[in-house]
């Protein structure tokens, strides 16, 4: 089960079902090619010509589309830039890690310039570069993840049934192998993006040795008082409660990545830090980031 984080599981890091990101060769005032990856849905209408539709969200392969960062390959293995410039809200989580590992490859230059904003995803992406930088008005916010924040009242309609506590128990149990693959699989990538050494065989084992969450959760009052009250207040706590229990599971494997960050190498204390930053935040609540945390934190690394 370890190794799933290693395959992509699909969860969103904001509420896009898109279809895909917008590349756009452009230059700067200087007159340097730039890369401008960005999303139709946050820009605004003057600059939305040439947008389609569906451009909006990063977005992996799937229908017809071999995903954003096969394109960006593709794109950067063609020509060099000076800077990728990123404007998005954000889409899918693994999307955004592949986005960042291309960039890294190419030994790029990530920057949000004024005006811009990377949420979620995007930031993540945002790491790759091996040259980072925000531009005073140019913002990067950042919030937990959710597979379930898309999820229409239907489908929550289960979760408040009668057996709603059967259908409980089998996400508690889902989110929480979840939030260990995704602690596993963001600290190696965060750690290797800010110059560490990851050591992935160390981190699996210190991660099975992790609190498990969905035992100690539904083997505890709260889980029969959180049902108790989804009964009662219908869809709209169940989803509230259950984008919870993601965060509450990811944060579970985190903590116990940082207790033990003195056995997984290089800049891994730093590299938690980071992560504790980026998600703590509920997905509704997106936290932008000053420039203070950013520089400090080592989210940006070039000095003006």
């Amino acid at each position: 089960m370890m190794r799933r984080w290693l395959a992509t599981a699909g969860l969103l890091l904001c509420c896009s079902e898109a279809m895909a990101l917008k590349f756009k060769p452009m230059t700067d005032s200087e007159g340097r090619p730039v890369l401008a990856v960005y999303d139709c849905a946050r820009i605004t209408e003057e600059r939305k010509a040439g947008c389609q539709d569906h451009e909006n969200s990063f977005t992996g392969p799937g229908k017809g589309y071999k995903g954003d960062a096969a394109v960006l390959e593709a794109m950067l293995r063609e020509r060099g830039y000076y800077q990728v410039w990123l404007y998005s809200g954000g889409g899918n989580l693994d999307e955004g890690i592949r986005m960042g590992r291309v960039l890294r490859q190419h030994r790029q230059f990530t920057y949000v310039p004024k005006g811009f904003i990377c949420v979620s995803a995007c930031t993540v992406a945002f790491l790759g570069g091996v040259l980072r930088d925000v531009a005073p008005g140019g913002a990067y916010e950042v919030h937990a993840y959710s597979g379930v924040k898309n999820w229409p009242p239907e489908r929550l309609q289960r979760f408040v049934s009668a057996e709603g506590d059967v259908s409980l128990k089998n996400f508690v149990t889902e989110s929480s192998d979840d939030g260990m693959i995704y602690a596993g699989r963001l600290f190696l990538y965060a750690q290797q993006m800010i110059g560490g050494q990851p050591d992935e065989e160390r981190t699996i084992e210190v991660l099975a040795n992790s609190p498990d969450y969905a035992k100690d959760y539904l083997g505890s009052p709260r889980f029969r008082s959180d049902f108790a009250q989804m009964k009662a207040e219908g869809v709209g706590r169940a989803h509230e409660t259950l984008m919870r229990i993601e965060r509450e599971s990811f944060e579970t494997r985190l903590a116990h990545l940082k207790a033990h960050a003195d056995r997984l190498g290089e800049r891994s204390a730093k590299a938690v830090r980071m992560l504790e930053i980026m998600f703590s935040s509920r997905i509704d609540g997106t936290a932008e980031l000053d420039q203070n945390t950013l520089r400090q934190n080592g989210y940006i690394n070039v000095r003006r």
